[in-house]
């Protein structure tokens, strides 16, 4: 494992054992770079790696937060994704877009993300590809 990998597990387990919400703040780069004793490039490819997977997100100026929790059953359509997993054959899946509308969120779709009954929302048809 290398190391920014190790540092971008550390601090997932350091959000989830101080039980940090969405919003939270972690530690500015140059206290993680202290802590962990390596260079600033090694933490901001352990950063760039949370962020990916949708752990993290940063504000320039304004420091690195903690995004809320993915749900089961909902995607993150964040850019930096692209659609990408790995399946549990290890195998790369790719998901497409092939449309997308904005729609009242179903009651049981906004309680799972926490917003008011038929707040809009984004409602995504994707194909799921399995092999090339």
């Amino acid at each position: 494992m290398l190391k920014y990998q190790y540092i971008a597990l550390e601090l997932e387990r350091y959000i989830t054992e101080n039980s940090l919400q969405q919003g939270d703040k972690l530690p500015i780069i140059e206290t993680l770079i202290s802590h962990h004793k390596v260079s600033k490039s090694t933490i901001i490819k352990a950063l760039k790696l949370l962020k990916d997977k949708g752990i993290v997100f940063l504000v320039r100026g304004s420091g690195i937060f903690v995004r809320g929790q993915s749900r089961q059953g909902y995607f993150n359509l964040l850019p930096s994704h692209k659609f990408e997993q790995v399946h549990h054959n290890s195998s790369p899946a790719l998901r497409k877009v092939v449309g997308m509308e904005i729609v009242n969120a179903l009651p049981e779709v906004a309680k799972a993300l926490g917003f008011e009954k038929y707040t809009k929302v984004y409602s995504a048809k994707l194909v799921h590809y399995m092999e090339k």
